[in-house]
């Protein structure tokens, strides 16, 4: 597991959830000292796309019950900045019967980003 995605597991709060209908859903609190803000941007940390690919990622897993092999982002749309300290809620769904995920990203009630991810072997997604 790189540094990266082993410091956004750190930044989980709780146990994944079950969200409406077939749903997999947890929350991130990422703190000032996160690895991900490191250059990004100095004086005005934000939450790299990078960083909420892997926690996409990262829920994805708590559906499979194992590790994924990420092999593509699809229509990733940012629609709001994250910045140090909020309470970030990463939910993934299946997005039909190709395999892929819907993953929506969001902070404070908004919409953070919205995003498509596809995983090595095909088939349906977990």
């Amino acid at each position: 597991m790189s540094d990266l995605k082993r410091a956004i597991a750190a930044a989980a709060v709780g146990a994944p959830e079950a969200g409406p209908g077939d749903a997999t859903a947890r929350r991130f609190r990422f703190d000032p000292g996160f690895l991900g803000f490191a250059g990004h941007f100095p004086g005005r940390p934000v939450l790299p796309a990078v960083a909420q690919f892997l926690a996409g990622v990262l829920v994805a897993e708590d559906r499979a019950g194992g590790l994924l092999h990420l092999a593509a982002v699809e229509r990733a749309k940012f629609h709001r900045v994250l910045g140090p300290g909020e309470e970030v809620r990463v939910e993934c769904r299946p997005r039909g019967g190709d395999g892929a995920l819907q993953v929506t990203v969001s902070a404070g009630g908004e919409l953070a980003a919205a995003f498509v991810l596809r995983f090595a072997g095909g088939g349906e997604a977990p």
